[in-house]
């Protein structure tokens, strides 16, 4: 009657064992899957960041040439102001009356 218990308790053992392990390769092929799926999501996002990296590269370098052009153009302006101011300063009271005439016309085309 021992050996019949000890078998009993043996085979219980043994298909506790084999429920364990594949309990256990469960938990493995679980965690393999989170971790690809992790894998996944990063690599995800790193393309993600790479694609905003380039954008943001692209809108400084379209920065820098907007700054550029400006910076031009306000040399340009300055110097058309001063053209002006000097030409203002030959023309004295006769352009002050040309440019008063001038603006009452554009006011009346313009409906001012």
């Amino acid at each position: 009657m021992c050996a019949y218990r000890f078998r009993q308790r043996f085979k219980i053992f043994i298909e506790q064992y084999e429920i364990r392990e594949l309990h256990y390769h469960s938990c493995m092929r679980t965690k393999e899957l989170e971790v690809q799926y992790h894998l996944a999501r990063y690599e995800d996002e790193k393309s993600k960041v790479d694609e905003e990296v380039g954008k943001v590269r692209s809108l400084q370098s379209q920065v820098q040439t907007f700054h550029k052009t400006e910076t031009e153009l306000r040399q340009q302006l300055n110097v058309y102001i001063d053209k002006f101011k000097q030409v203002s300063r030959r023309c004295g009271d006769v352009w002050v009356v040309a440019s008063r005439a001038t603006f009452f016309f554009l006011c009346r085309f313009l409906q001012f």
